[in-house]
């Protein structure tokens, strides 16, 4: 069995054993779920020229400890990285726009972020639950910003 599932440029499915997944350049969309709950999971480099992180892609990868996202992103939707509770590392990359709805809740590992300057808007409880989450970075112009972005983020410090 291959490790990735891939039809026409678009990245379907990632096999239930895989550990680290690398995708590659010529891929330029992720189905919606596409990683979801893959415990196996430890880290992910996105080498394509996707444009979105769709909803739920990442949900539940609880062992998922880092995801290297490419410069092309310009949205995380919402519940991309939801329940990624071993996260400690991403990059979010300048170009990107927008985060959605509780796209990093639940991410316990997560201590620092870095919100380029191209962000526009944060959905709701982006950061919920995330309880090492120490210090966030935000841009200078800034035009939404969801209620309850940070509930629960017990150790940060610094906004």
């Amino acid at each position: 069995m291959e490790i990735l599932e891939i039809k026409d440029n678009k990245l379907i499915s990632v096999a239930d054993w895989a550990e680290t997944v690398v995708v590659p350049d010529y891929v330029n969309e992720i189905k919606k779920d596409a990683f979801r709950e893959k415990t196996s999971l430890k880290n992910v480099k996105i080498c394509g020229s996707v444009k979105i992180i769709p909803e739920n892609c990442f949900l539940g990868c609880q062992n998922l400890k880092s995801v290297e996202l490419p410069a092309t992103v310009e949205e995380i939707r919402s519940d991309a990285f939801n329940g990624c509770e071993s996260l400690s590392k991403i990059n979010l990359p300048e170009g990107l726009k927008k985060i959605g709805n509780c796209a990093f809740a639940r991410n316990y590992m997560l201590k620092n972020v870095h919100l380029p300057q191209t962000l526009k808007e944060i959905g709701n409880s982006t950061f919920m639950c995330c309880s090492r989450l120490e210090k966030i970075e935000f841009p200078l112009y800034m035009e939404k910003i969801g209620c309850n972005v940070f509930e629960y983020c017990v150790s940060l410090q610094s906004v």
